[in-house]
């Protein structure tokens, strides 16, 4: 299957994968489990709906491959198959989710566009249940959930980038993000579980697209609309998700801050 490259050979980039994987696991059970029978069957049936709105006719709405489809596959393909994980990619972007995710397809299932969007596809659609779940821990009944989550799945924004490489694992990684800062605010669960939520939304964030990095503020908000020990736990978000982002900022990035680059000031970014 992999060619004759064993899992071995791939070096830790399998782990990390196995790890997102199995925290993304951890983190829709977690939210999901006290929830009725009903709302499982009703979300099941949403989160179906939305799936066949983003794989039907996927090769042509958008039509073809836009530029950075075909160059982020070559470059983040090479780094997988040296079995290397470089945090920085060829382009200065974070590589680790692509090496990760979508180069493995490319292996698999050759150089398609299923292949390159399966991840924003199927993430787009997970991030289903965690709105759900969001909107749950601001005080939301079931049919405001549903509701919430039926929004994130249909809106023409979301059609079109849950069905292109970029978009669907940014929805994803904020719903986690929010959904654990409002678990925080509102005392809604555990405050550790809470935390889990927040760092692995905003570290993978991080290792996204440039607009993943302006989420970080949210964790400030959050700090000071909790209260207690709940603070503190906001503002462990932000610090674990830098952690996490180490091997990237060691790796000298050009794109730091934002799409401007390091020349650029913090204020110009945010402009």
């Amino acid at each position: 299957m992999l060619n004759g490259q064993s899992f071995a050979a791939l070096g830790p980039i399998f782990w990390i994968a196995l790890g997102i994987l199995a925290a993304y696991t951890v983190a829709l059970c977690g939210l999901l489990c006290r929830e009725s029978r009903r709302t499982w069957v009703g979300l099941l049936v949403l989160v179906g709906l939305v799936s066949v709105s983003r794989l039907v006719w996927y090769e042509s709405y958008p039509p073809g491959s836009h530029e950075d489809e075909p160059k982020l596959a070559i470059c983040s393909y090479q780094q997988w198959k040296g079995g290397v994980w470089r945090p920085k990619g060829c382009t200065g972007l974070p590589a680790l989710l692509w090496v990760a995710f979508r180069a493995p397809l490319l292996e698999w299932f050759g150089p398609n566009l299923w292949a390159l969007r399966a991840y924003s596809i199927v993430t787009g659609v997970a991030a289903l249940p965690v709105a759900f779940a969001l909107a749950r821990r601001v005080g939301f009944g079931v049919d405001g959930g549903f509701a919430f989550a039926s929004l994130i799945g249909f809106l023409p924004r979301s059609l079109f980038y849950g069905r292109v490489n970029f978009g669907g694992e940014l929805i994803f990684h904020q719903m986690l993000l929010l959904c654990g800062l409002a678990a925080l605010v509102f005392r809604r669960g555990s405050l550790p579980f809470g935390l889990f939520l927040g760092a692995l939304g905003q570290t993978l964030l991080l290792y996204d697209y440039f607009v993943g990095r302006f989420f970080a503020p949210f964790a400030l908000v959050s700090a000071v609309l909790a209260t207690g020990w709940a603070r503190v736990f906001c503002l462990l978000v932000p610090l674990l998700s830098l952690v996490g982002w180490t091997p990237f900022l060691t790796a000298r990035p050009v794109y730091v801050l934002g799409p401007l680059g390091v020349a650029a000031s913090p204020l110009d970014v945010l402009l």
